[in-house]
């Protein structure tokens, strides 16, 4: 079993959400066993910008499904996606 990098796109419910606010939540919230390899605002349209975080972590069971769930229930956050994944 080896490792995987993900791509988790993390949008606030609002164009006035702090994004610092959201960007320390999800560090914050990053599990045991999985790495923060990357973390930067992305601009989307219209002044909405989004967070893309690339985390590592062990291909196992489950996947990083739970860390998607984690990031959609830090508060301002609308919704979070798993853009991209492959294995290292």
């Amino acid at each position: 079993m080896g490792d995987v990098i993900v791509l988790i796109r993390v949008m606030p419910d609002d164009i006035t959400a702090d994004l610092n606010v959201i960007r320390e939540e999800v560090k914050n919230r990053i599990p045991e066993g999985v790495k923060l390899k990357g973390l930067e605002t992305k601009d989307i349209a219209y002044g909405l910008k989004a967070l893309n975080i690339v985390i590592q972590m062990k291909d196992s069971a489950g996947g990083p499904d739970h860390v998607q769930k984690l990031f959609e229930t830090i508060p301002h956050v609308q919704s979070a996606e798993i853009m991209d994944m492959g294995l290292l």
